[in-house]
């Protein structure tokens, strides 16, 4: 099927604004009906034996009707063709007024139809300019009468002609008003549909932004989650061995930075292994979460507990030096001797081991150091009997 692409453009989005999608329509019905009122002189001057001035007019009917094609693809040129449209008719008209009887002439009163059209086709600036000229060549008519200067026809004017002057005139008005209304009640049609068309995705869009929200904030959460997963140990809800690494590397360096001491524990259960076997892994589950909790309950939030491994915990004790930290550890020591822990079928209670070791100031220490001299304390503190406390400078 083939489209035929319309002159009249069918919506305010083929230009600028609605103000010129209308001038637009009308400067195209606009260089149609100055075609034909063109067409209309051609032929009255080729039945009265000017045939130069039939030519010329003849000739005009095409550039009227060119302006009206090149404002459909050249909506910046509106302006320009009008007043090319309307200078056409105009020297129609005065043409016609001097040829076929002056001032006195049927076609005179149509020289209102010219600021008429430049209102219709182009905007008020030109009305007020053509309505000038228009009234100035009324004048000169009236003064080419008074001096009787010679015209090449004299044709009387009668009642009958300007009737069906009047009555073209009237036409032309009317049509033109007609046109210009629908032009300004289809483009607010079209402006409305425009309106309704952006609510619309105004709405969709906001639908999708909540969506959007909704993905975001379930994929933070998903992330969250992951994150904790990665960093925590599931059971006791402590970090894990890698999360504690990465945190005491950089409480390191804080330490290190500042010249701030910085203490660890190493801790381990004492006989988990028959807990397990006495009461089942349920049950020593339960042992490692009290123990996680009694932790959580007694320490700073500065403070950063680990599970190590097993029934192996490690505590970091940031601006806590060797004498601080042997007291906190005496404290959880005694805490933990203390706590009953209450299970079905009976309560169970165990005791902890631990081992200290600690960085100054002017140590050069790592956390693997740490890590290994705590791990020595707390062997010691095994070895000679378990539930006690080690320090690492002890054992040298």
């Amino acid at each position: 099927m083939i489209k035929v692409k319309s002159l009249l453009p069918l919506t305010s989005s083929d230009s600028n604004t609605p103000y010129l999608d209308i001038k637009i329509r009308n400067t195209i019905i606009g260089s149609i009906v100055a075609g034909v009122i063109t067409l209309f002189f051609s032929i009255f001057y080729f039945t009265t034996g000017l045939y130069f001035l039939a030519l010329i007019n003849f000739g005009m009917v095409f550039i009227v009707i060119a302006c009206g094609l090149i404002v459909r693809f050249l909506p910046g040129k509106v302006l320009l063709a009008a007043n090319l449209i309307i200078l056409a008719i105009w020297l129609n008209v005065i043409v016609s007024c001097f040829v076929s009887g002056g001032l006195i002439s049927s076609s005179t009163p149509w020289l209102a139809i010219v600021p008429f059209f430049a209102l219709f086709t182009a905007n008020i600036l030109s009305g007020a300019i053509w309505t000038g000229i228009s009234i100035l060549s009324l004048i000169c008519l009236h003064v080419l009468h008074v001096l009787e200067v010679p015209r090449p026809l004299d044709l009387p004017s009668t009642a009958i002609d300007r009737l069906i002057d009047t009555l073209m005139m009237t036409i032309v008005i009317v049509f033109a008003s007609i046109v210009s209304e629908v032009s300004i009640r289809r483009v607010l049609q079209n402006m409305k549909k425009s309106q309704q068309e952006a609510e619309e995705t105004a709405i969709k869009m906001t639908e999708i932004s909540k969506q959007l929200e909704k993905d975001i904030a379930k994929r933070k959460k998903v992330e969250k989650k992951l994150q904790v997963l990665a960093t925590t140990d599931p059971l006791t809800g402590l970090f894990n061995r890698r999360h504690f690494r990465e945190l005491t590397i950089i409480e390191l360096s804080r330490a290190k930075r500042y010249k701030k001491d910085i203490s660890l524990l190493m801790i381990d259960i004492d006989h988990f292994k028959r807990i397990n076997d006495n009461y089942g892994h349920t049950t020593g589950d339960k042992g490692l979460i009290a123990l996680s909790n009694l932790f959580a309950d007694t320490l700073r939030d500065i403070d950063i507990m680990a599970r190590y491994g097993g029934e192996e915990f490690v505590i970091l004790l940031p601006e806590t030096s060797k004498s601080a930290a042997l007291t906190v550890a005496e404290r959880l020591r005694r805490d933990v001797e203390q706590m009953i822990i209450e299970t079905d079928p009976a309560a169970f209670s165990f005791t902890i081991s631990i081992g200290i070791s600690s960085f100054i100031p002017v140590d050069a220490a790592s956390i693997d150091t740490l890590l290994d001299e705590a791990d020595k304390a707390l062997y010691a503190s095994k070895q000679m009997g378990r539930n006690r406390v080690t320090v690492w400078e002890a054992i040298i």
